[in-house]
């Protein structure tokens, strides 16, 4: 039971390549560990440790280095949305609506 992918590894490179499969199609631990008969714990571990190596990989990689500054970013358009009174009374209470009637009035 070698495997050449991961050392002192205690499970089969078969079984590995499976776990590696069924990260890739996005599969949850709980999911995995039951396809491939082992604990939910162990497929969280390697889940991680592929987690951690693809940040590695994606650092190594990045255009971007050092201390990146963005400034007057457009994030979307402003959205307002115009609430009437009728709105307001249909989402409160109908226990409040004498009060709130009250209240919207001075606005």
């Amino acid at each position: 039971m070698k495997n050449k992918y991961v050392k002192r590894s205690r499970i089969s490179e078969t079984k590995f390549r499976e776990i590696v499969k069924l990260f890739s199609l996005d599969l949850e631990a709980e999911q995995t560990a039951q396809i491939v008969n082992l604990s939910r714990n162990i497929i969280n571990k390697y889940y991680k440790a592929f987690r951690q190596r693809i940040v590695e990989l994606c650092k190594e990689n990045s255009p971007f280095t050092g201390e990146i500054e963005v400034d007057e970013s457009y994030f979307g358009a402003n959205i307002s949305i115009k609430i009437t009174r009728e709105m307001l009374i249909k989402i409160i209470s109908p226990l409040h609506k004498h009060s709130l009637e009250k209240i919207l009035k001075n606005i």
